[in-house]
């Protein structure tokens, strides 16, 4: 996933080497006296390529993240509305749907049901490097901070982050357009994806649900809350990988 590949590069220094006797003439090797600089930054902005964002966009939703009581807030996003006078039908019948966003995500926020919808947000690094996982190809470190084995990438990085401890926010104000499917047969395919990939992370959203009737039960605290859903996740990442589950089930009962 590029996303991942470009958030690997902040904070480090790089050469440049060239080698004609590759199909790549040029590539980046980690140096720290290197001469190609990416710089560190404290948050990013995730954009679709069919969305455009306000001007006041990045203004408005960093000041929100910046507030010290919002610092446990990994990711905040605003309700995204169709582009105004589309050219079909169908284009103003999908808009419905995303143009309602900014209702629902209210609700969602009210009730600390957010997740990540993917077509604009701006992204805490500290929170990413929560989640951040290190794979291995060809001999080679791979930083993944979005997990990319779905098309619903931003959902389940959201199961991810809530399991660190981390919370997400609607802003209440729309301040991005995105574009829909043009016929029918795309937005067919569109939709037909974003529901498989739920599919696909049903496991992950079982154990969050037993997380939060965790906290229920035990009345967890804002200032230990954080420590005990890592504990907790821990063991039930075991629990559902694990062979013997009747060790885990007991580990958490202990």
């Amino acid at each position: 996933m590029n996303i991942n590949s470009y958030l690997g590069l902040l904070g480090n220094t790089f050469s440049i080497t060239r080698n004609n006797e590759t199909k790549y003439k040029q590539y980046l090797i980690l140096d720290p006296v290197g001469t190609f600089v990416v710089p560190w930054t404290d948050y990013v902005i995730n954009l679709d390529a069919d969305s455009i964002l306000a001007t006041e966009y990045a203004l408005r939703l960093i000041a929100y993240l910046e507030k010290p009581e919002n610092h446990h807030v990994a990711i905040v996003q605003t309700p995204y509305k169709a582009f105004p006078n589309a050219p079909s039908l169908l284009e103003h019948v999908a808009g419905a749907t995303t143009d309602v966003q900014h209702l629902i995500h209210q609700g969602f926020t009210f009730y600390n049901a957010t997740f990540w919808v993917g077509a604009n947000a701006v992204l805490r690094m500290k929170a990413l490097k929560d989640i951040e996982i290190v794979d291995c190809e060809q001999d080679h470190p791979i930083l993944r901070y979005i997990q990319d084995r779905t098309v619903i990438e931003d959902t389940e990085s959201t199961i991810d982050l809530i399991c660190k401890g981390w919370k997400l926010y609607n802003y209440p104000a729309s301040l991005a357009y995105s574009a829909t499917p043009p016929d029918f047969g795309s937005l067919l395919i569109q939709r037909q994806r974003w529901a498989n990939g739920g599919l696909i992370i049903f496991s992950k959203l079982i154990k969050i649900s037993f997380i939060n009737i965790l906290i229920v039960k035990t009345d967890m605290s804002q200032n230990n809350q954080s420590d005990i859903l890592k504990k907790v996740t821990d063991t039930i990442d075991e629990l559902f990988n694990c062979d013997k589950n009747t060790t885990a089930i007991l580990e958490l009962h202990s």
